[in-house]
């Protein structure tokens, strides 16, 4: 079992003692969203990422080793979330920057050296909807 903790102030995400075989893959790299659909579950899943802007296409995010979630947006760099996985579930938590609180969870669907796929419920007018994201490695840190 990976050991990855959540600690209350969410400062140590990866403990010292934590081999690098154990550090999930998708640590550490550059990650830019390439597909983002929402399915209804009703037909095929339509496709979101052509209703956003190019220049929000083209941010990073990086899932850093200290339990942050940071992105990059042209010259400007920022703190999104926290993160936790849990390698049994195969879940990555999101959680905000003060509380413990989780945002939301992406199930891992499909994990590679380049391609992250995940999914993710959304609530919109009482419906259930599942949001499958898919972000592709730019390069290793």
């Amino acid at each position: 079992m990976t050991t990855i903790v959540n600690t209350k102030n969410m400062t140590w995400l990866i403990k010292p003692e934590t081999s690098s075989a154990e550090i999930p893959s998708f640590v550490g790299k550059k990650w830019q969203i390439t597909s983002l659909a929402l399915d209804t579950g009703i037909g095929q899943a339509s496709d979101l990422l052509q209703h956003i802007p190019q220049r929000t296409r083209n941010d990073i995010i990086i899932f850093q080793p200290d339990g942050r979630l940071k992105g990059e947006y042209g010259k400007r760099n920022e703190q999104l979330f926290n993160w936790a996985y849990d390698d049994l579930s195969n879940v990555i938590q999101l959680f905000g920057d003060q509380e413990l609180e989780t945002i939301t969870g992406l199930k891992i669907l499909e994990l590679t050296e380049d391609t992250l796929k995940a999914v993710t419920k959304i609530y919109e007018n009482g419906l259930s909807l599942s949001c499958i994201i898919t972000l592709t490695a730019l390069y290793h840190l």
